[in-house]
């Protein structure tokens, strides 16, 4: 072997035994364990995001709560407010009519005072507080109707009586003790009335 020959067998013996440049192997080892550390660190950081989501919606959740409560809490108050308003209504519905009433029973009191005026006041002052009181029940909605020469109505007439006669057609009214009084459309009091009749019936 020349000396040429024995130098390219050591150089190739070199080579051979040499490290290589470039260790695929050391990289995919470095690699693995990246991706190893973060498999392990990836479970902790999605625990991490559900913690903060949980907490989110829990505080959501407290407040629409409180926003409920108070919500019923309102609705209760106004429900108290309401029933107080109506009650206080229907305890004194009757206010503003007695009000009205006062006026005469103050022109009573001031006919009373002077009973021993003449004849003539006290007839003009009784004729006042007539006229007073008609004007009230006007205000108020309230007629009386006189039954006299109408028909009998059992819906609006109390019979007391009856009377034969030959002038009056039978069933029609011919005397009343009471008017009838309604309140808008509504009797309120019937009329007392005496009922004539024909002779012949009372055969």
């Amino acid at each position: 072997m020349t000396t040429s020959e024995e130098n390219g067998e050591k150089l190739k013996a070199c080579l051979q035994d040499a490290p290589p440049v470039f260790d695929n192997s050391r990289d995919d080892t470095k690699t693995s364990e990246i991706l190893a550390k973060q498999e392990q660190q990836s479970p902790e950081s999605d625990s991490d995001d559900e913690g903060d989501d949980n907490e989110a919606l829990r505080a959501e959740l407290a407040d629409i709560k409180d926003k409920h409560l108070r919500v019923l809490a309102e609705f209760e108050n106004y429900k108290k407010r309401v029933f107080k308003e109506r009650a206080d209504i229907i305890k004194y519905q009757g206010e503003r009519i007695f009000v009205d009433l006062l006026d005469i029973v103050d022109n009573f009191d001031r006919a009373i005072a002077h009973l021993d005026a003449d004849t003539d006041q006290l007839k003009t002052g009784v004729q006042l507080i007539h006229k007073a009181f008609q004007e009230f029940l006007k205000k108020w909605e309230v007629r009386g109707e006189s039954a006299i020469g109408q028909p009998f109505d059992p819906y609006r007439h109390n019979a007391l009586s009856r009377v034969s006669t030959d002038t009056v057609p039978s069933g029609v009214v011919i005397d009343e003790l009471k008017k009838c009084f309604h309140y808008k459309d509504k009797v309120i009091r019937p009329g007392e009335v005496v009922v004539a009749t024909s002779p012949s019936e009372q055969q």
